[in-house]
């Protein structure tokens, strides 16, 4: 088949997170009729990165991040130029020395960084603190919202740790004129919404359609329905985000008979990174979150416990065999799959408020509290250190409210008054 300019160009802008105004152009068609016909012919390809009308011919293989060649990287230069034989060394080396989530969260700064370096006859990478004092400059005049002022430093800062630089050319200027720029914009941001909180009556929807439903008929639920609706549970009792859950294995859940004991190896809330633990009770029924628990390890062979693999997922991946769903365990799922596989199943079972992944926190720290719990259990169980945490998640109830409006002293006991 013919592989056309247009499917190959949005082939590579979907696969090199590089920022919008990056411009590839392939040098000739080639004819492709294989799979591996087409990694070939990628290959031999030459790609033309065409920024403001100046461009900079680059080998498919050899993309660097933050558009920088390993050649850049400060002391690798000098190697590379008298020992040309190592330039492929290096690049496997240093391709991966920054997380893929940090590229993609300063591309969309460094990407017009870039082009505003020649398009003023700056050099880049090696930028100089003038060329960054402008920028910033140039960022006010181009009406640069809050996150662009916020990440902009950062952005610069990722840029010099993948150069290796020894001493930074960003000027403290740089931090003062982000700040200052900041606290203006701060003043014109609109709140923040708080998320709509997923109640039990939608958790109780959710688990007799996934789970109980097709039991009834004799059937397991849905290998990627049963992954997602444990995550929500998860969320919903342990007030847990998608960092924490993503990294849980069977090793770190723990049967206790009368409880489920979950241990979370890494946390926001803790700031040592020693762990912490949350706890499911049993309760009986089928909304007992034990119970899903031991259905969820029933159905795809966890053996919790220490005895447990550390390189098997709760959060599995899964891939399609022959038509069946099988778990690929050593593999967790990404958020952005998590959040969509999410999405999905809401809106299939006629949930369709605009619920977020806070939504199931806010849900099940509304539910705790309105049950009679006090801000210090409601800080202790959701592992927070202060009080104006689970003020954060509370969407009390006009129910709620009401029952606390009760409270207020009577000021008379009369029964009419004039």
């Amino acid at each position: 088949m013919l592989f056309t300019q247009f499917l190959y160009n949005l082939y590579l802008f979907s696969n090199s997170k590089m920022s919008e105004r990056l411009i590839l152009t392939v040098e000739n068609e080639v004819e492709i009729e294989t799979q591996d016909d087409l990694r070939e012919g990628m290959e031999d390809l030459q790609l033309q990165a065409a920024e403001n009308g100046v461009g900079t011919l680059i080998g498919a293989r050899r993309f660097q991040p933050h558009g920088i060649d390993v050649s850049q990287i400060e002391g690798v230069g000098e190697i590379i130029e008298d020992r040309p034989q190592y330039y492929d060394a290096f690049r496997t080396i240093f391709s991966g020395h920054l997380a893929q989530s940090t590229h993609l969260a300063y591309d969309w700064i460094l990407g017009p960084f870039r082009i505003f370096c020649h398009a003023n006859d700056f050099e880049y990478p090696l930028f100089s603190s003038r060329a960054a004092l402008q920028f910033l400059g140039w960022s006010v005049l181009q009406e640069k919202g809050f996150s662009w002022f916020k990440k902009m430093k950062p952005a610069l800062a990722s840029l010099e740790t993948s150069l290796g630089r020894s001493e930074s050319q960003i000027p403290p200027t740089i931090s003062a004129g982000c700040s200052a720029m900041m606290r203006k914009l701060a003043a014109k941001k609109p709140p923040p919404k708080k998320c709509v909180p997923f109640g039990e009556p939608e958790l109780r929807t959710l688990i007799n359609a996934i789970v109980w439903e097709p039991k009834a008929r004799g059937q397991n639920p849905s290998p990627t329905e049963f992954r997602a609706l444990l995550r929500i549970v998860t969320y919903f009792f342990t007030w847990s985000r998608y960092s924490d859950y993503s990294l849980l294995t069977e090793a770190d859940i723990e049967d206790r008979g009368d409880h489920i004991r979950i241990n979370f190896v890494r946390t926001k809330q803790d700031q040592f990174y020693q762990g912490t633990k949350s706890y499911l009770p049993l309760v009986g029924g089928k909304f007992c979150p034990v119970t899903l628990y031991r259905l969820y390890a029933q159905q795809f062979h966890f053996n919790f416990g220490p005895q447990g693999s550390r390189m098997k997922y709760l959060n599995f991946m899964v891939y399609n065999c022959n038509g069946i769903i099988k778990p690929k365990y050593h593999k967790s799922l990404s958020y952005g799959a998590a959040m969509n596989g999410m999405k999905e199943i809401l809106a299939k079972y006629g949930i369709r408020k605009a619920y977020t992944e806070n939504s199931f926190k806010a849900g099940g720290v509304t539910a705790y509290i309105e049950n009679g719990n006090s801000l210090e259990a409601t800080m202790i169980h959701g592992r927070w250190r202060g009080l104006q945490t689970p003020l954060y998640y509370l969407r009390g109830t006009d129910q709620y409210r009401l029952n606390l409006a009760r409270n207020i002293p009577k000021i008379s006991d009369a029964q009419f008054e004039i």
